[in-house]
């Protein structure tokens, strides 16, 4: 019988609740946290350096000679998230001194260099891909440009192409962009089409 008493003292004595004075607690339940909903309805500014893929300089089937370099500068723009579907507009500014390369026998330039201001001002459509944007891009263009002293060149076009933003926080994106311009607007018979390749980073608010 003392056996039996000692044997029940040590296994109470043995229990958690016992032992410690409180009883073990269950776990919490795991916490949900939600993903962010990543609306694209917001206002942007940022900047962007375009690389100059490939230009065609011409004055009828004359070849007069290509561009290379690259343009940088500003940009801001609206956008409205319908839900799937993303509409808003943007304002770029861009500037920077493009290399001549590739030039006709018979042209002559004075200097070496170009000096290119552009700026474009057009809409948007695009597909609300959660954290990522895909969006298509057309609208107005103005060029000016000149070599040295030697008068500008300028002239209104217009330019469409395709991009990709991307959320990498909360107020931040990245992106890229493929766009095509074309100006014929110079006063003369001169023709200047440009492919550019952009990238970029914006903060939204």
């Amino acid at each position: 019988m003392l056996r039996l008493s000692l044997c029940i003292t040590a296994l109470l004595l043995s229990s958690p609740a016992i032992a410690g004075g409180v009883a073990p607690q269950p776990a919490p339940p795991p916490v949900i946290v939600p993903i962010a909903d990543n609306d694209w309805t917001e206002f942007y500014i940022g900047g962007q350096v375009d690389f100059v893929a490939s230009t065609d300089i011409a004055v009828g089937a004359l070849d007069l000679y290509d561009l290379e370099g690259h343009l940088a500068g500003v940009f801001a723009g609206y956008r409205y998230d319908f839900g799937d579907l993303v509409v808003g507009g943007e304002i770029d500014y861009m500037v920077g001194t493009l290399e001549a390369t590739n030039i006709a026998p018979n042209i002559f330039l004075v200097a070496p260099d170009a000096d290119v201001t552009l700026v474009r001002v057009g809409g948007e459509v695009g597909y609300d891909a959660g954290p990522a944007l895909i969006y298509g891009t057309a609208g107005f263009a103005h060029i000016n440009f000149a070599f040295g002293a030697t008068p500008d060149n300028e002239s209104n076009g217009y330019f469409f192409g395709a991009g990709v933003d991307y959320r990498v926080a909360e107020n931040v994106t990245v992106g890229a962009e493929l766009l095509q311009h074309s100006f014929s607007d110079f006063g003369t018979a001169l023709e200047f089409d440009m492919t550019t390749f952009g990238v970029n980073v914006a903060f939204t608010f």
